[in-house]
C-alpha cells in the first residue's frame, strides 16, 4: 500500500513538472478536467495516508480524518466519491 502511495505521488510530481502552468507556460495543458479531478483526489489520499500514519506514529487518536476536519466535511466527501 505504501508503494502505491509513494508511486501516486511521484506520477503526480511528474504530471505537475511536465503538464504544470509554471515557468511561464503559455499553452494550455492536455490534462482533461476528469483527470485533472483524478490526480487531486489521489494527491489528497496519500496526503491523509501520510497524517494518519504520523499521527498514529506520535499516538494520536486513531481514526481521526485530518483532511476531513482541515477542508469540511464537503470538500472531503466529494473527494471520496
Amino acid at each position: 500500500m505504501y508503494q502505491s502511495a509513494k508511486t501516486v505521488a511521484l506520477s503526480v510530481d511528474g504530471l505537475r513538472n511536465l503538464q504544470g502552468t509554471g515557468d511561464g507556460r503559455t499553452l494550455p495543458t492536455g490534462v482533461t478536467a476528469e483527470a485533472a479531478r483524478f490526480v487531486i483526489r489521489e494527491a489528497v489520499h496519500v496526503a491523509d495516508l501520510m497524517l494518519s500514519t504520523r499521527d498514529r506514529q506520535m499516538g494520536r487518536q486513531a481514526g481521526a480524518a485530518p483532511l476531513s476536519s482541515a477542508f469540511g466535511h464537503g470538500y472531503a466527501a466529494s473527494l471520496s466519491s
